[in-house]
């Protein structure tokens, strides 16, 4: 149990008596506030429920349009005002890809799904790995 100094002890006393709060000892503070974009996302990922299936059937072909290397290193993670944010598993391969792989995988998208759905791509370290 957490010892409290006179003053908080005194200040939930005060707070108990004006609340009508039947518990002897306060609760502990909540836990820092999230985005509503992640709990959302966190709750659609525990349900298995895809918010875009494009991105699902993109994930499907992806060997085929990022190239299998690059494939094995990477995910489309997200797609959002014609931003694909892809994840790469480490720092090595995301320095290569945004120093030397963009204009490929830009050329290959563009060739697979057309030149005007995604404007930018977006490189990130994939927070699962």
């Amino acid at each position: 149990m957490k010892s409290y100094s006179k003053h908080d002890a005194g200040r939930w006393q005060v707070e108990r008596e004006r609340n009508h709060i039947q518990s002897p000892y306060p609760q502990p503070p909540p836990n820092d506030p999230m985005n509503i974009k992640d709990v959302v996302a966190n709750v659609m990922r525990r349900i298995d429920v895809d918010a875009d299936p494009w991105l699902a059937d993109l994930s499907t072909v992806w060997g085929k349009v990022a190239g299998e290397s690059v494939a094995q290193h990477t995910r489309p993670s997200s797609f959002e005002a014609s931003c694909l944010t892809v994840f790469v598993d480490n720092s090595v391969w995301l320095n290569e890809l945004s120093r030397f792989g963009m204009d490929s995988l830009k050329a290959n998208l563009a060739q697979h799904l057309g030149d005007d759905r995604i404007k930018t791509i977006r490189l990130k370290l994939d927070p699962d790995k």
